[in-house]
């Protein structure tokens, strides 16, 4: 069996569901069950690129029959497999720069062990915040970065965070070639790119994520009423659009 990483980058706000939800959002995004960080389960993708198989000799030799036609003796299901892509960078508003590519230490290391299981090394060591309001940016490049009187922040949201001296350019050039074919976006990866704390992370991806709420027109007036029930109101959450996973 061959193994390659896959990374993705949502063009648009992308809305992996786990069917109806039991809180606030009636329609939540997939998460994983121990770390609550989103992910793009295997099959979904599977199934989307699929459907871009145009080919029906090449989609039978790499997914299998389709259903409606398999038959019950046929040799195998498909010849490749899809696992879940993880989350690599989460597109976080910025009060310079409009928005960053956000990602952690622990998103990271995820990323090295996948690395290594491929015979692959990673760029660089992996930057580890020591404190929640340090982070690490391309000092002399980046976009996301506010410079007053000597003294450098980041905004994130409602988050002031103070770059610290390490070096992230290596991370943030190889991920940008591994996302992107274009100079221009590599660069611009490589301006927005931030590594904040564990925990800070955690933090923005409870509550930094798009939720976008649906209203039925009122009945009568053909309008939205403000005192519409639950049952006609429908929350679902959505990854950011910019948002990169791999695997």
């Amino acid at each position: 069996m061959t193994a390659q990483l896959t990374f993705v980058h949502a063009l648009s706000p992308l809305h992996a569901g786990i069917g109806q939800g039991a809180g606030v959002i009636d329609l939540p995004i997939a998460r994983e069950k121990a770390t609550g960080l989103p992910f793009l389960p295997g099959s979904s993708l599977k199934g989307a690129l699929r459907a871009l198989c145009v080919d029906e000799n090449t989609r039978k030799k790499v997914f299998g029959p389709d259903t409606a036609s398999s038959d019950a003796n046929s040799d195998y299901a498909s010849s490749i497999q899809f696992s879940d892509q993880r989350l690599l960078l989460l597109p976080i508003r910025s009060l310079a720069g409009t928005f960053a590519w956000v990602t952690s230490p622990y998103v990271l290391r995820r990323l090295v062990r996948d690395l290594r299981d491929i015979q692959l090394s990673p760029p660089a060591s992996i930057p580890d915040p020591k404190q929640y309001e340090d982070c690490y940016i391309d000092k002399n490049k980046s976009k996301i970065k506010i410079t007053q009187r000597n003294n450098t922040k980041v905004y994130l949201e409602d988050l002031d965070l103070t770059p610290q001296n390490e070096d992230v350019v290596a991370w943030a050039t190889w991920i940008g070639q591994k996302l992107f074919s274009e100079p221009d976006w590599q660069r611009m990866l490589a301006e927005r790119f931030c590594v904040i704390h564990d925990d800070v992370f955690n933090f923005l991806v409870d509550t930094a994520m798009e939720i976008t709420t649906w209203l039925r027109p009122g009945y009568s007036s053909g309008c939205c009423k403000d005192d519409i029930p639950r049952s006609i109101r429908k929350t679902h959450g959505a990854d950011e659009q910019g948002r990169a996973t791999w695997r």
